[in-house]
């Protein structure tokens, strides 16, 4: 709960004033922000949870810090920089961002006759994959915003033509009874999402 607190407080601008009182400038507020939610970003400490639990926030200015620093945190460091995007969307928060998965392919090489000439070449190369996060107050609210982040993703389709559509990922928040978070749930639970980040 406190560690709540302070991350709020952090994230807002309730603290972007200098001593005599005077807001800082817009440039300067919006560098220090940035560098806070950086902070909370590569932080020792697991605020994780903490992020959640402001989820659902009244401030949607305050919601929407929350949420990018959220993501930036579980995808670091293979977030593409600065792909993260938000909207509102009627049945509420879409977020969507960029990012980078190694992938390992075998070629072979050789004459056709001479078969023991043969040389195996493994070529690591990183595809731009897509992440979607949908934050909602219903289940019946679902089906029209996965609608939304489906289009979005294949919209901004990264894979050659031809490749089929494959390593995207999408996060689903519900909110519950009272704008209260009640439950997370994601395409993958949290250990499968934490083997999947060691891997890469």
């Amino acid at each position: 709960s406190e560690l709540r607190s302070n991350i709020a407080r952090s994230l807002s601008e309730l603290e972007m004033f200098t001593e005599d009182g005077e807001n800082m400038d817009t440039p300067k507020r919006k560098i220090a922000i940035n560098e806070r939610m950086e902070d909370l970003v590569s932080a020792s400490l697991a605020v994780e949870d903490a992020l959640v639990g402001l989820f659902d926030h009244s401030d949607h200015t305050l919601q929407r810090r929350v949420v990018e620093t959220y993501i930036r945190r579980l995808y670091q460091p293979y977030i593409v920089k600065e792909s993260v995007r938000m909207q509102w969307h009627r049945s509420g928060l879409f977020a969507s961002w960029e990012f980078l998965e190694d992938h390992t392919e075998r070629k072979n090489f050789g004459s056709d006759d001479q078969e023991t000439s043969e040389k195996v070449f493994v070529e690591k190369r990183r595809k731009k994959k897509r992440g979607a996060m949908v934050i909602i107050k219903s289940l019946q609210l679902l089906p029209s915003i996965i609608s939304t982040a489906l289009t979005e993703i294949e919209h901004n389709d990264y894979e050659p033509a031809g490749d089929p559509i494959s390593g995207n990922i999408m996060h689903i928040a519900i909110l519950g009874i009272n704008n209260q978070m009640s439950l997370l749930q994601d395409c993958e639970n949290e250990d499968q999402a934490q083997e999947r980040v060691n891997k890469r």
